[in-house]
């Protein structure tokens, strides 16, 4: 059963999202991509009225996602993130919307990236909590910046 829907989704990817699927090396992070990216692309098609399959992107410098707007659709915006075994999709009817889910693992070169990408009133407060505290703060209170 699943398989005839991993088949669907697969389906409904344009050329570029096929090529950075077949990157995973991992199955259950091509599964990830596959469902999330397959879901975005049903959930807009019914937004704007059109098949999965005709959604159209195009993409920042930074490779983000953009819809590209067919004529006479309504519009819609979105954000697509998702870390682990989570992903949340988010739309909105009048202007962009940011998501962040995080999977909270042990960052081993947390500290460098305090260091190099903090503003210094938020290095002196990550570098005041307890080392042990430091890996739940980093992804818990909104310290971190969007690096990872």
């Amino acid at each position: 059963m699943f398989k005839d829907k991993e088949n669907y989704f697969k389906e409904l990817l344009s050329g570029d999202e096929i090529k950075r699927l077949e990157k995973f090396y991992f199955q259950f992070h091509r599964l990830s991509f596959l469902v999330a990216h397959g879901i975005l692309r049903e959930l807009i098609g019914r937004y704007i009225n059109i098949s999965p399959k005709q959604v159209k992107f195009n993409f920042n410098d930074y490779g983000k996602p953009k819809l590209f707007f067919p004529k006479d659709t309504e519009r819609v915006y979105f954000n697509i993130f998702h870390s682990g075994n989570i992903a949340v999709l988010a739309f909105s009817k009048y202007s962009n919307i940011g998501v962040d889910v995080e999977f909270i693992r042990d960052i081993p070169d947390v500290l460098d990236i305090v260091e190099n990408y903090f503003h210094s009133q938020e290095k002196d407060i990550f570098l005041s909590i307890l080392e042990s505290q430091q890996q739940e703060i980093f992804f818990s209170v909104g310290l971190k910046k969007r690096l990872l």
